[in-house]
């Protein structure tokens, strides 16, 4: 039996109806987002002077200490110069470390 033959024994010749999922939309880019982003506003927190410590990224983005971390990794990856020091309160602080013209960092020790 061929599969056409199975299809009109079983009486399927009719279309299948639409599966009701949605097709994503093309937006139009403005350049600009209403909200930044989780990884934008920890950018801007890690690009402070001081830095930021775990609990400051974490009241921003709502993440995990885990999420934090592997955050913080990505941010590496991406040849991004993270600096770990000890904050006045005494807990860890992390910050981006500014990159002179010529290319290199400041940071002589303390990168992670």
């Amino acid at each position: 039996m061929t599969k056409n033959e199975t299809q009109s024994s079983r009486g399927n010749t009719e279309p299948k109806p639409a599966t009701g999922k949605r097709v994503p939309s093309i937006r139009k880019s403005s350049g600009a987002r209403a909200t930044p982003t989780k990884l934008t506003q920890a950018a801007q927190l890690l690009s402070r002077a001081g830095g930021a410590t775990m609990a400051e990224l974490g009241t921003a983005s709502g993440w995990q200490p885990h999420s934090i971390r592997a955050m913080l990794s990505g941010r590496r990856k991406k040849s991004v110069v993270l600096v770990k020091e000890t904050c006045k309160s005494g807990d860890c602080c992390y910050r981006i470390e500014p990159e002179r013209a010529d290319g290199a960092s400041d940071a002589s020790d303390g990168r992670f």
